[in-house]
Order: structure tokens, then C-alpha cells, then sequence
């Protein structure tokens, strides 16, 4: 089950981890503000369809 996600998220994997190339401090970074932005359109959502869709993009973030 997991693995038509994992595929969905990194259709390319080169095999080398994000971290190792690009430093985990930016990657961190990067899924924080990510995660910030999805909670506030999570505060702003106006139906539930929107709040479904979030909370799976939350999910792969």
C-alpha cells in the first residue's frame, strides 16, 4: 500500500538520500515551511473536500 505513495512523492530516485545532497538543515527547513503553509490553508479551508485534500498532501509532506 505504501508503496504507490512512496513512488507518487519521488518517481526519480537517483539513490542518494535529499539530505546528503542538499544538507538537512535545508531540507528541514524546507518541510517546515511547507507544513506552515499547509496548516494555514488548513485554518482557511471553506469545505471539506479542501480540508481531505490538505490533510493527504499533509500527509506526504
Amino acid at each position: 500500500m505504501a508503496r504507490p505513495f512512496s513512488l507518487m512523492r519521488c518517481p526519480c530516485r537517483s539513490g542518494e538520500r535529499l539530505g546528503d545532497r542538499y544538507g538537512h538543515k535545508m531540507i528541514l527547513i524546507r518541510a517546515s515551511l511547507c507544513m506552515a503553509a499547509v496548516m494555514t490553508l488548513l485554518d482557511i479551508a471553506q469545505s471539506v473536500w479542501q480540508l481531505v485534500v490538505l490533510r493527504f498532501y499533509m500527509g506526504l509532506d
